[in-house]
């Protein structure tokens, strides 16, 4: 998962939108509402990136997080080619 941590540029939700345009939908839920849902997010690898921890993964832990994920929504940028790209 990738989390928008800045206003602008890469890192912000835009940018996230527009490195991932060949995803024609995305969920976009807050932090609050993952870790209200008992969710932690733990920063790996590069910025703006994140991993969801499960503590098991049953099937109750799996609704509670499609539940905290809400609705899909259209990648507005999903078809058009990315900024530096052929």
């Amino acid at each position: 998962m990738f989390c928008a941590l800045d206003d602008a540029g890469p890192g912000s939700l835009d940018g996230l939108l527009q490195r991932f345009s060949s995803y024609p939908v995305v969920h976009l839920p807050l932090a609050g509402q993952l870790r209200a849902r008992g969710f932690e997010l733990l920063a790996t690898f590069g910025r703006p990136h994140y991993t969801l921890s499960l503590s098991n993964g049953d099937a109750g832990e799996i609704a509670r997080l499609i539940e905290a994920l809400g609705a899909v929504v259209g990648n507005p940028y999903h078809g058009r080619k990315r900024p530096g790209r052929r």
